[in-house]
């Protein structure tokens, strides 16, 4: 079963019959699937499930561990969320500073493809980062969530 927007949690890769009920099942699987709501308890001990898909993004190239040269280039990977990407940003210094990078119109709720144009300034290595933005305002979070921003680091050579 597909129901896009929707993450496919509680094992349903083992669908074998449906049911409707009027409340979510306490079993394993739906344990797995929840996250903190800081909105009802500032500790995170109380969680709710987790159901839309969260903002997220991934760099596709350069991939991690690659070695680049001083060249001009580009970073691109993909965005996606819920509803469509408003925005995606990339860093190439471990998130100190960020740069809005070019992303195609949404279509539908296919994941859109962002490109940001880097010449790296000399050699070195370089953390590459990227965050996306939602049409709703949400954003991914820094860190220690499932869609926490992506990080890939690289190398330039002469």
């Amino acid at each position: 079963m597909v129901v896009p927007g929707y993450y496919g949690n509680s094992s349903v890769k083992w669908l074998c019959r449906l049911e409707l009920a009027n409340g979510r099942p306490d079993h394993h699987f739906t344990k797995l699937y929840a996250d903190p709501d800081y909105a009802a308890d500032p500790s995170g001990k109380v969680t709710k499930p987790v159901w839309d898909v969260s903002p997220e993004c991934t760099i596709v190239a350069p991939a991690p561990k690659d070695e680049i040269g001083v060249e001009p280039g580009e970073i691109w990977g993909w965005a996606w969320s819920n509803c469509a990407a408003q925005s995606v940003e990339v860093s190439v210094d471990g998130g100190a500073t960020w740069q809005a990078a070019d992303l195609e119109n949404p279509q539908g709720r296919a994941w859109q493809k962002f490109i940001y144009p880097w010449t790296p300034p000399k050699p070195g290595t370089y953390d590459l980062r990227c965050r996306t933005t939602d049409i709703k305002g949400e954003t991914q979070p820094e860190a220690d969530w499932r869609n926490s921003i992506y990080s890939a680091v690289i190398s330039v050579t002469e």
